[in-house]
């Protein structure tokens, strides 16, 4: 596999010492050696520069965007990933959200997760009886015996071995089946399981994110993994390996080749809900391109907002909704909201502010207790980093775990700073903005947007949520 370095040292140290340049470099070409990986590039950080914002480590994120081949990312140390284990764990989930895995070359430490967690948790409370618990679940990986939730089609059997549930296992051959032989999509197989009754092992309906994870599960090929280790022919796969392969070489022929470059963000991503259904809407781009009769090919790029439902389970009727359309709406309407909240009596502010630093303070506990649960969650086995990334993503629209607490996203309140904001969204200054501070605005004011037919319907943060 072709991999990438990234490592941060000392400019300053002498060529022999582990923080030196040649060292560390001498360090990834010998583990990609070992392991059978071909190193293509490296990503030097010195500490000085890494002090100004990891600015290789930003070229290195940018260089993985703009790859559509299969890459590993190699790191002396997986601490060198951030300023804090928090950023460092940041950083680990963004690569793996671009479909790339993180190793580490520390001695008996391959997964850099486990690494970045571990360190996170050495100074929390109970940390010692966690790492005795995940040295044992580490133990029962290696003999292959199941952790955590099997995956569908599988249940831990007798000898806690991986074991077949004949009906989940029909459904997986047959998602395997559809997409290599019938030559199905991932939304015509989810949207074929549904209509044919099938259901999930929730007893829900299938979606293009569950079917895709399930044709890239190399579980049900026999191998089992788990904390970076890999056991070949543990259990009864469901596959062959040359199908799954051919199933791996399809997806990589069927990734559309995305235009890289500047990605403009969704301003109400996370924000926007389904009104029919609930399901929270997704920002959808689309581009086409055509003909003029002299002969000159045009292309246009249109933007849409639509119902994760409708996009990946095909079964709720909501209809599109242009962006610019949807974000004008919803900044107008905030705008008038404000306008009332400025109207709101100062001496009642005050009270109110005084009751929501106490309400702030305990929704803050909450998030770092929920989000130091997930970590341990995803660092026993029990949930897969997507898995982790999507609860994350819920605590709010800050990352979490940062400095001394956790980012909540919280509103300022009070009639000034509604003031403030309403002249900000003032369509003149509004559009002087970039994406990215236009949408740290709206989240901190915005609860929840219910997007239906026609209208979009405005939840303002109230003072005990800001």
């Amino acid at each position: 596999m072709r991999a990438l370095g990234y490592f941060l040292f000392d400019p300053e140290a002498p060529p022999g010492l582990p923080a030196s340049r040649a060292t560390q470099q001498r360090q990834l070409s010998q583990f990609c050696q070992r392991e059978g990986h071909t190193l293509s590039d490296t990503f030097p950080e010195s500490k000085n520069n890494a002090q100004a914002g990891h600015p290789a480590l930003g070229r290195l994120l940018q260089h993985l965007r703009e790859q559509r081949g299969t890459f590993l990312v190699v790191v002396t140390d997986p601490s060198h990933l951030g300023s804090t284990p928090e950023e460092a764990l940041e950083t680990v989930l963004a690569i793996d959200a671009l479909g790339f895995r993180v190793a580490s070359t520390l001695q008996g430490q391959p997964d850099a997760f486990q690494t970045v967690v571990r360190t996170l948790h050495k100074t929390v409370p109970g940390a010692e009886r966690r790492q005795r618990i995940l040295d044992a679940m580490q133990s029962k990986a290696i003999r292959g015996e199941g952790l955590g939730k099997p995956p569908y089609g599988y249940r831990i059997g007798k000898g806690k071995k991986l074991e077949e549930v004949p009906p989940e296992a029909d459904v997986v051959r047959l998602i395997f089946r559809l997409y290599l032989e019938q030559d199905m999509g991932l939304r015509n197989i989810a949207r074929h399981l549904n209509q044919e009754g099938f259901r999930t092992r929730r007893d829900g309906n299938w979606s293009l994110v569950t079917i895709r994870d399930i044709l890239r599960n190399r579980t049900y090929t026999g191998t089992y993994q788990r904390f970076g280790l890999r056991v070949p022919r543990n259990h009864p796969p469901l596959v062959s390996p040359e199908a799954f392969r051919r199933v791996q070489d399809l997806m990589q022929t069927r990734t559309p080749n995305r235009h890289k470059g500047l990605v403009q963000p969704f301003l109400l991503s996370g924000l926007a809900h389904c009104a029919q259904c609930g399901n929270r809407m997704a920002g959808v781009t689309r581009r086409q391109s055509w003909k003029r009769k002299d002969g000159q090919r045009i292309q246009g790029v249109y933007r849409y907002y639509q119902c994760q439902t409708r996009i990946n389970q095909s079964v709720c009727t909501y209809h599109t909704w242009r962006a610019p359309l949807l974000e004008e709406a919803v900044v107008k309407e905030l705008r008038q909201q404000l306008q009332v909240t400025t109207a709101i009596p100062r001496r009642q502010q005050e009270v109110t502010d005084s009751a929501t630093s106490v309400d702030d303070r305990r929704i803050q506990i909450r998030q770092r207790r929920l989000y130091l649960k997930y970590l341990r969650q995803a660092a026993d086995g029990a949930i897969p980093l997507r898995r982790l990334r999507s609860l994350l993503s819920e605590l709010g629209p800050t990352s979490p775990g940062q400095e001394q607490g956790v980012g909540v996203g919280l509103a300022p309140s009070g009639p000034d700073q509604a003031a403030d904001a309403r002249a900000i969204l003032d369509t003149a200054q509004w559009e002087k903005m970039d994406p990215d501070a236009q949408q740290q605005l709206l989240q901190q004011w915005v609860e929840r947007i219910d997007v239906a037919d026609g209208e979009a319907k405005v939840v303002v943060r109230q003072s005990s949520d800001r």
